[in-house]
């Protein structure tokens, strides 16, 4: 071996994840787990669902474990959930995140055995919410992926939820014609899915999300 060859090594170590909630305070019937896209932070992100959360309808908005700066080194502060770089343990990362969330969550009084469980991901959010459900513990009764695309990761042994796949006919980062190809994609998994296209570019209109509740 080549002594000046480096020697890559791991260390866990514990860390302080930030996520913020909507609604909620009553016996919930929906309890949603909402996942941003690059570069957002979930402050700003939950904002987006004040039209579905009520009550009994409570958002929960984690944020990327990664944090950066949008444009050179100082001012506006986005996050994202992983890169390429020592991509399995960024992987194994989130899961551990995000099942420790999920505990948090569905220890509230007001989650109940019928409590209906959305797991929602937006743009790279996708990609996070397709490998926590194929890895992590959540088990979610809808799973919305919208515009995104889903990574290369199987579902591993878990029935499917009532999926739903939402693209906009105006999204530069998900062109209206590359939309069949990621479709085909579910196809080929065998997956059943409601198609939910709206009007509009990579954002979630309020309209396109009322829309999507009721079909929950």
């Amino acid at each position: 071996m080549n002594a000046e060859e480096p020697l890559a090594h791991r260390l866990l170590t514990p860390r302080t994840a930030r996520y913020y909630t909507l609604g909620g305070g009553a016996p919930l019937r929906q309890l949603w787990i909402v996942l941003h896209g690059y570069g957002m932070l979930p402050q700003h992100w939950i904002r987006k669902f004040a039209p579905v959360a009520a009550p009994s309808v409570q958002v929960v908005a984690p944020e990327g474990l990664s944090r950066f700066y949008l444009e050179g080194h100082s001012g506006r502060v986005g996050a994202s959930w992983m890169t390429r770089e020592d991509r399995a343990s960024e992987i194994q990362d989130q899961a551990v995140y995000l099942n420790q969330l999920l505990d948090v969550v569905l220890a509230q009084p007001g989650y109940t055995a019928g409590t209906r469980l959305v797991l929602f991901g937006f743009s790279q959010g996708v990609a996070t919410a397709w490998r926590w459900f194929s890895q992590g513990r959540i088990v979610p009764h809808h799973l919305v992926l919208w515009a995104g695309s889903i990574p290369p990761e199987p579902i591993h042994h878990k029935p499917m939820p009532h999926t739903l796949v939402a693209w906009g006919d105006s999204d530069p980062f998900l062109p209206i014609d590359q939309v069949p190809d990621k479709l085909q994609a579910l196809d080929a998994l065998g997956l059943s899915y409601q198609p939910l296209p709206y009007r509009g570019g990579h954002t979630l209109p309020p309209d396109a999300l009322r829309a999507l509740q009721e079909k929950l």
